[in-house]
Order: C-alpha cells, then structure tokens, then sequence
C-alpha cells in the first residue's frame, strides 16, 4: 500500500503527467541524478498512460499490481490476485463454465 507521502507525490505527479499528455507533441521525462548530466528518456505514449494510470491509483491509495496480459496463472495465484479463496474462485469459474458454456 502507498504511504501518505507516497499518495500526495503521486497526486501532483499524476496532475502534471496529464497535462502534458493532453499536449499534442509526446511528452519526455528527464532524469535527474545527482552529479550526472540529466538523461531525456522518450516512452511510446501507451507506457505515458499506464504510467498516468498507476499515478491516478496511486493518488487514490491504492497498491497497483502489474501483470503480463499472456501471462498464466495457476487457480492460486488467480485468488491471490483477487484477494479471494482458491476454492471460492474455482467454484466460480465451474458456475461460469456451466452458465457460459
């Protein structure tokens, strides 16, 4: 879960984020670190959005998950994600199976 300090950062930053990608040019980040010449880093705008995305949740409080769209998951994992019992997920995936098919 996101701290305090962590929801308020996210918030400004999810802020200035969007602005900039409403911008019709694709908007760079530039990194920063101490004693090293700043970096510009481009990303393709789908990554400019995830990245709004996760800030806006962020913001909200809440912890954000990142899985792989083909990624395969064992019924366990599924419930853990869902913050579910594995046996309660199972059952819904057979009445779904049953209704669906």
């Amino acid at each position: 879960m996101p701290t305090e300090k962590d929801t308020a950062l996210a918030k400004q930053s999810s802020s200035v984020l969007a602005a900039y990608l409403q911008a019709s040019q694709a908007p760079a980040i530039q990194l920063i670190k101490k004693g090293k010449a700043p970096e510009r880093l481009v990303l393709p705008p789908s990554v400019m959005r995830l990245l709004a995305d996760i800030l806006d949740q962020m913001a909200e409080g809440n912890a954000v998950t990142l899985t792989l769209s083909n990624a395969e998951l064992t019924t366990q994992k599924a419930a853990d994600l869902l913050n579910v019992s594995r046996p309660y997920l199972v059952s819904l995936l057979e009445f779904a199976m049953l209704y669906f098919a």
